[in-house]
């Protein structure tokens, strides 16, 4: 296979990757995020959920990468207008990390005091579930 044939099909891999890992952070933030707003019974907050925003930036990169397999790179070069949106969608990112960090101790606290029961968890990397009710918690 000819080398451009393959890294155009490594680039269209790519794209097509970052586009399904965004649409799966945006569906699991919206899947937890609407448990926490309407407060129910069985509340789970999980770590991916705030990576909500560094969707744009992994958005940016497939944009990009649909640019260089089109070989229109010099048009990512030529205008400022690229790197500007780089720069917000990087500080997205970076904001989603520190939300990373001190968005599961808020919920935690938050819910806590509103009555809820944190369930043990069964590992380390499993979410952390919160009910209303210590029965529910083996459901």
């Amino acid at each position: 296979m000819d080398e451009l044939v393959k890294k155009k099909y490594n680039i269209a891999f790519t794209v097509l990757l970052l586009i399904v890992l965004s649409a799966v952070y945006i569906w699991l933030s919206v899947v937890y995020f609407s448990d926490y707003i309407n407060k129910k019974d069985i509340i789970k907050v999980h770590i991916s959920q705030f990576f909500i925003l560094s969707v744009p930036l992994l958005l940016y990169f497939a944009s990009g990468s649909i640019m260089i397999f089109l070989n229109k790179e010099k048009f990512l070069k030529k205008h400022k207008f690229f790197k500007v949106l780089f720069y917000i969608f990087l500080s997205l990112a970076i904001f989603s990390f520190i939300l990373l960090i001190i968005g599961p101790m808020y919920m935690d606290k938050k819910l806590i005091s509103e009555g809820y029961i944190e369930c043990p968890k069964a590992s380390f990397r499993s979410s952390t579930v919160y009910v209303a009710d210590t029965g529910l918690c083996k459901k």
